[in-house]
C-alpha cells in the first residue's frame, strides 16, 4: 500500500471483506504472497497480526534476465 494511505484501516477492511467472501464461498484458506526482502517486514507483521501464518516459500525463474545475459 502507498505510504500516504497506510494506517487508515484500508488494508484491514480489504482483508476483512476478503475473509468474509472466502467464508461465504466455502473456501478452506486464503493464500497471500509477499516479497522476502527486509522492506516487506512491516507488511509481514501486519499479515501475521491479522492471523496469517507463514506456510511456504515461493520460487521464480526470470526468463527475461536469462535472455539479457546472452
Amino acid at each position: 500500500m502507498d505510504e500516504n494511505n497506510r494506517r487508515q484501516g484500508l488494508a484491514s477492511s480489504l482483508l476483512e471483506y476478503l475473509k468474509g467472501q472466502a467464508i461465504s464461498e466455502g473456501a478452506q484458506a486464503i493464500a497471500l504472497n509477499s516479497g522476502l526482502n527486509q522492506e516487506r517486514q512491516n507488511a509481514h507483521n501486519f499479515y501475521e497480526h491479522f492471523g496469517f501464518e507463514k506456510s511456504s516459500m515461493g520460487f521464480r525463474y526470470s526468463i527475461e534476465s536469462k535472455l539479457d545475459s546472452n
